[in-house]
């Protein structure tokens, strides 16, 4: 039980953008990090994730370009590449530590 209610505890949460994997094209997300998963929604408000990035310890998660998207990061999964981008760099620096510090568990 204590497992469980770990990986349901929210460690970090907030509006994100996100680069699509099909159209490429850039979105406001809500993210919420919990457990070993970084959730994505289009409103706080929903039950359902559009998304989720698995954050196992093959990942890692470092600074990006990501297309001159400025504050942007990446977390390199098996599947693919997630790019990111906080709203100031703080935040940005933020996020990376947070999924840095479930990823090295």
């Amino acid at each position: 039980c204590v497992g469980r209610m770990a990986e349901n505890k929210i460690i970090k949460q907030g509006y994100l953008v996100k680069k699509g994997a099909k159209r490429k094209n850039w979105k406001t997300r809500w993210f919420i990090l919990r457990g070993r998963k970084l959730e994505y929604y289009a409103d706080p408000m929903d039950s359902k994730p559009k998304g989720v990035v698995d954050l196992d310890d093959t990942c890692n998660v470092e600074t990006a370009n990501a297309q001159a998207k400025p504050n942007a990061f990446q977390i390199n999964t098996k599947e693919r590449i997630f790019y990111i981008s906080a709203g100031n760099a703080t935040l940005r620096d933020q996020w990376i530590s947070a999924i840095k510090e479930i990823v090295n568990v």
